[in-house]
């Protein structure tokens, strides 16, 4: 039952979110266990799941904040672009 309650602590999310931010800046996406994760996070499987639908949607939350503030940056008068699934996009 402790267990249980653990996982539904505020910090849950943070924990899970730490824990991953650290498993793929070491292992890059592809190589990040979504095992080690939750067992980095100290929750279960099923707690994660209650956050998050996938290791990609995982992955999503902690990187889109960080994309959408790069898109944003002032411009130095140069064109924006930005480079998605190997072709340059013009922003």
């Amino acid at each position: 039952m402790e267990a249980a309650m653990q996982e539904d602590s505020p910090g849950t999310l943070e924990k899970i979110e730490q824990a991953a931010l650290e498993e793929f800046s070491e292992k890059g996406f592809l190589g990040a266990s979504l095992r080690q994760i939750v067992k980095q996070a100290g929750v279960t499987t099923g707690a994660f799941y209650g956050y998050f639908s996938s290791k990609e949607a995982l992955f999503a939350a902690i990187v889109e904040p960080h994309a959408r503030a790069l898109v944003h940056l002032p411009s130095s008068g140069a064109s924006k672009t930005a480079v998605v699934s190997g072709r340059r996009h013009r922003l």
